[in-house]
């Protein structure tokens, strides 16, 4: 098809699980949600506005679901569901927990959600209890002593969401037991200096967990054995 364009340009790109939706966001701090099943001639389903642009763009597994993550680091979630409708499905929850967010990710079944807080921490949270004044989070992993107060660059859940891969700068990836997500256990640790090039930016577990899956600064993608 044609490309997309955006007044403003972009300023953050999702695609949905079964190809057929396209969230964009740009500049002037919109949201546009698009139906691409016909690529020839994208349909805009609905649009909404954040009070800064968004940064950061996560569907839903099942696509009734988008999380938005701004420049002013708040962290919003949306029902897609309904047609030609974008309803917040929180108040923003920077605002409503006091915390600042640099990243944030869903799980596949779309319950539980994962933040990176200003302190480097990671939380995670409910998404049933978001709708409510005064969400906290289920637990929250401490920066120290695992991590070495470099920031924390990104988390990613495992396919079946059982597990959480947390990225540092610093430190490498560390690998989380969501079994009981009131009590992470760590079960894997991959050190900096086991990986080559540039600091990691991002880790991701394969569906059977076998495997780990890190990229770098310098471009750099690397396949990992995972033992437990």
């Amino acid at each position: 098809g044609k490309p997309i364009q955006r007044s403003g340009g972009f300023s953050a790109v999702a695609l949905s699980a079964d190809g057929r939706k396209l969230a964009t966001a740009n500049l002037s701090a919109e949201i546009q949600l698009q139906d691409i099943a016909n690529p020839a001639a994208p349909l805009t389903l609905a649009t909404a506005k954040t009070e800064k642009p968004v940064d950061s763009l996560v569907f839903g597994a099942d696509g009734r679901t988008l999380l938005t993550v701004t420049t002013s680091e708040t962290v919003q979630l949306w029902n897609i569901a309904e047609f030609n409708r974008m309803t917040a499905l929180n108040q923003s929850l920077s605002d409503s927990s006091g915390v600042k967010f640099t990243y944030a990710a869903l799980s596949p079944a779309g319950n539980t959600l994962a933040t990176i807080g200003g302190d480097q921490a990671v939380n995670l949270w409910k998404v049933s209890d978001l709708a409510g004044p005064k969400p906290a989070p289920i637990a929250t992993f401490p920066p120290e002593p695992l991590f070495g107060g470099i920031r924390t660059e990104a988390v990613r859940f495992s396919p079946d969401g059982h597990c959480l891969a947390v990225a540092n700068t610093k430190d490498g990836v560390q690998l989380w037991d969501l079994t009981d997500p009131a009590k992470p256990v760590v079960f894997g640790l991959l050190s900096r200096n086991d990986i080559p090039g540039e600091r990691v930016d991002s880790a991701i577990l394969g569906p059977d967990r076998n495997f780990l899956t890190t990229t770098s600064y310098d471009n750099g993608v690397y396949l990992w054995r995972v033992r437990r």
